[in-house]
């Protein structure tokens, strides 16, 4: 692993160390040791580096200099799978906003209803 990746992602992204090991649950000497590249990461860590960050963990690997979990454009797609992509990325933006299940399911059946006309 290039600690590297880590650093120049804590420093983007501006977050304090404390709150990368408090996601993580890690000590802070650990965290130094992994971006000076001292320290291997274990999967557990990987995986919640990665979450916490919003990046892929071939991204933090080196494995990818593409930061993005999907290194797919959705005009790569096939045609039938681009509205797919389209309702993933608009269920992501309605987790982010917190929006309750019962909006969610009266958006739904008002969709239900737009289908039958």
């Amino acid at each position: 692993m290039n600690g590297s990746r880590l650093k120049h992602l804590r420093k983007e992204k501006n977050v304090k160390i404390d709150d990368i090991i408090n996601y993580c649950n890690i000590s802070m000497s650990y965290y130094y040791q992994l971006e000076r590249g001292e320290k291997r990461l274990n999967e557990d860590v990987l995986n919640l580096l990665a979450d916490y960050f919003k990046v892929s963990t071939d991204y933090i690997l080196g494995r990818t200099d593409e930061p993005n979990i999907s290194v797919l454009k959705d005009n790569d797609l096939p045609y039938k799978l681009q509205g797919k992509v389209d309702a993933i990325h608009i269920v992501d933006e309605v987790l982010e906003k917190g929006i309750s299940k019962e909006t969610i399911e009266e958006i739904l059946q008002f969709i239900d209803k737009l289908k039958k006309k």
